[in-house]
């Protein structure tokens, strides 16, 4: 028997040795049709199956749970393909399932710190060291995910040591010139419905950007965050350290900002109220803007003015100095405006002030008027004064 096995082997690597085609094949559960094992663990160079022409090796697995080719690896690599030629791969995989979940490549590793499929480039030109490819309107061209319904391991994970501008740990890129409505050259998206989910999470250790985006065209947008739904979701949140910093201008809910800060273009939304480069906050304050005009009492203004406690304070909790103003209850129940108790409207304010500066004007027209009259009151009896007096001396 062990002649016939020493006379089997050397046939098969003659007919190799000449060009000849190898092909083998079962059909009984957990059996490998060619198995091929390398114990040389001194020499870098060493195989366990080794192919080469236009493809290599191949390996097709029929069954619902095989595999076309299957290698591996306790300290070394498990399968590894190289390449000589443009436009051809070292390792390639192809699924033509139609339905259902199955995979083109696929790997799993165990280690601490293993790859499950590595790719490897040394070139100084644009390459990919693992490319995947989709020919399909929804398919996918790589997809890395975690089964694990616990811990914290990526679904994919790139990272690079590069201490060049630029360098990137994940790359995505759309090279089409006209792109469709949201398309994204990296898409993050998370399935779940708790309050912590987070699509895209970015984090930089030093004094990086956890998230960077730029937009080279006039209308481009750096980074852009939107919530779908109707719920109480935030666009973009920004908490801890010096919070927000936009420049040279920020738009809220103006998608034009022509000033450091711009607020809105209609009614419902600010009205372009703006923050000038001077640092003086403007109000949006047009006819255009208004309706519902009535007259004011400018009298009645000045005497409830009268009546308004103004006292000086400080705000609870901060240490930004003592402020001189009305308590917003009081200004509210002595004027009626706003909407809120809790605060006061500059508008509200300065119209308050100049009604009664208003007021005061026709108050000191009114006094004018009496001094008018007094004078000449007084004009007229000096002179009777006079005249008596002259009339007196004669």
């Amino acid at each position: 028997m062990k002649i016939i096995t020493t006379l089997f082997a050397l046939s098969i690597a003659i007919i190799s040795l000449y060009g000849q085609r190898i092909e083998a094949e079962t059909h009984t559960p957990g059996e490998i049709a060619i198995s091929g094992t390398n114990t040389d663990a001194s020499n870098s160079f060493s195989r366990g199956v080794l192919g080469k022409g236009y493809t290599g090796v191949v390996g097709i697995g029929t069954g619902s749970l095989g595999y076309g080719v299957y290698g591996t690896s306790v300290l070394a690599t498990g399968i590894f393909g190289v390449s000589h030629s443009t436009d051809f791969s070292g390792v390639r995989g192809a699924n033509t399932v139609e339905q259902g979940i199955s995979y083109g490549v696929h790997g799993t590793v165990r280690s601490i710190n293993g790859y499950a499929v590595y790719g490897y480039c040394s070139t100084d030109n644009v390459a990919a060291a693992v490319l995947g490819s989709n020919a399909s309107p929804f398919g996918i061209g790589v997809e890395g995910k975690n089964g694990n319904n616990s811990g914290t391991a990526p679904g994919v994970y790139g990272h690079t040591r590069s201490a060049s501008d630029n360098s990137t740990g994940v790359l995505g890129q759309i090279r089409h010139e006209m792109p469709g409505g949201f398309s994204a050259g990296v898409r993050g998206i998370n399935n779940g419905t708790e309050y912590s989910g987070i699509g895209v999470h970015g984090e930089h250790a030093g004094n990086g950007a956890g998230v960077y985006g730029q937009a080279k065209g006039s209308d481009g947008i750096g980074v852009w965050g939107f919530v779908t739904s109707s719920s109480t979701g935030w666009g973009g949140y920004f908490l801890g350290g010096k919070g927000l910093y936009a420049a040279p201008r920020l738009g809220v809910n103006n998608s034009n900002p022509l000033y450091p800060i711009h607020v809105g273009d209609s009614g419902s939304n600010g009205n372009g109220a703006h923050l000038t480069t001077g640092g003086t906050w403007t109000n949006g304050s047009s006819r255009s803007f208004k309706e519902g005009f009535e007259v004011v009492d400018v009298q009645d203004i000045l005497e409830k003015t009268e009546d308004l406690r103004i006292t000086t304070w400080q705000y609870s909790d901060s240490d930004e100095g003592r402020h001189m103003g009305p308590i917003a209850e009081d200004f509210a129940h002595a004027f009626g405006l706003g909407t809120n108790d809790k605060y006061i409207s500059t508008v509200d304010t300065d119209g308050v002030a100049l009604a009664c500066i208003q007021a005061l004007c026709v108050r000191l027209e009114k006094e004018k008027e009496k001094n008018s009259l007094l004078a000449k009151r007084v004009e007229k009896l000096e002179k009777s004064i006079r005249h008596k007096a002259g009339s007196g001396r004669r």
